[in-house]
């Protein structure tokens, strides 16, 4: 039988065998979902960022590190490890670097 781990909640979705997604999937569709809206609604263009940067963007808890991380992956052309790097950075020194600083 075809089984995943689940939190509790999800547990009803995760166990249905005729469902193909993990559970951290199916938590990462959500966390970008929900990330998606606060990002529109401060004027982000979502369509410029590919999904694994959103993705990492979830990892982000200051929301305005978290708008001014997408912003730099758009206008920077960002890889998913620059981001990635970008946060772990923010999350050693609490800073999100500007664009002039990453083009040093």
């Amino acid at each position: 039988t075809w089984q995943v781990r689940c939190r509790p909640v999800l547990y009803g979705v995760c166990s249905h065998p005729a469902l193909a997604v993990s559970s951290g999937a199916l938590r990462n569709m959500v966390k970008v979902a929900a990330q998606e809206r606060f990002l529109k609604d401060n004027g982000i263009d979502t369509s410029k960022i590919k999904y694994n940067h959103k993705i990492e963007l979830t990892s982000l808890e200051n929301n305005a590190d978290k708008i001014d991380a997408a912003k730099l992956a758009i206008n920077e052309f960002l890889s998913v490890r620059q981001i990635r790097d970008i946060i772990k950075q923010e999350k050693a020194d609490g800073t999100v670097p500007t664009s002039e600083q990453l083009n040093r």
